[in-house]
């Protein structure tokens, strides 16, 4: 089972509501770390945050106002996605719409950009359909099936010489098609991919046309435009 790691604050339960149920109608497993829970007078077990990191397809980032004030959650935001950097995860940052001018967390390494308004269904759509994206639950079973029928099908037709290795490049082939087919990868939403004029930081933003936001990059004012007709050349 495919699982996604999520970092948030306790204090942010509409929001942290929202995703549960979203993962709730997935098969996609949430690891939530709320970073209070680890601040308890005792040693943080890094390396249990590292494996999790590591185990998981992706991060999700959740910042609010919440994680924007408390310092020592701030540190753990900008650790964690580094962690999750350095693993070759995809980092998406969810942050509350209601909170905006209120947060100026920097983070360094992000890979999507989603300003989040709790209060609409449409938000919970979205995210469910970039859970589901992840959901690996049936590339396992396509490619061994795809895999068996590729081996079969490839030595009926070799000579009865060259038949082990036909066996062995069929059961290759179907696996990798079985795998690709059952890959629920071309769902996920992409947004647009943009890159700030002051820190020249290239995501993706998932914001309509015209829609004004800070850069979790260097915390400039930027404004989402339409790309204007292609000129002829």
């Amino acid at each position: 089972m495919s699982q996604i790691f999520i970092s948030h604050s306790k204090h942010d339960r509409p929001l942290v509501d929202l995703f549960a149920r979203a993962f709730g109608s997935t098969s996609v497993k949430a690891v939530f770390m709320e970073y209070e829970s680890l601040m308890n007078g005792q040693s943080v077990k890094t390396q249990h945050i590292q494996d999790a990191i590591q185990n998981s397809a992706a991060v999700f980032v959740l910042l609010s106002a919440n994680v924007n004030d408390l310092p020592h959650t701030r540190d753990w935001v900008n650790w964690e996605t580094g962690v999750a950097a350095h693993a070759g995860k995809e980092i998406w940052l969810f942050e509350t719409a209601s909170d905006q001018g209120k947060i100026d967390v920097v983070i360094p390494w992000f890979s999507h950009y989603i300003p989040i308004d709790v209060t609409i269904e449409h938000a919970y759509s979205y995210v469910r359909n970039i859970i589901e994206s992840y959901d690996d639950s049936q590339v396992l079973p396509n490619a061994a099936a795809l895999g068996f029928l590729g081996a079969i099908g490839m030595t009926m037709l070799a000579p009865p010489r060259e038949q082990q290795n036909a066996a062995i490049a069929g059961g290759a082939l179907g696996a990798f098609f079985g795998a690709a087919s059952a890959s629920k990868k071309h769902m996920r939403p992409m947004g647009t991919s943009t890159q700030c004029s002051k820190c020249k930081r290239v995501y993706h933003i998932h914001v309509p046309y015209g829609y004004s936001f800070r850069c979790p990059g260097c915390n400039s004012q930027l404004e989402l435009i339409k790309p204007g007709p292609k000129l002829p050349q």
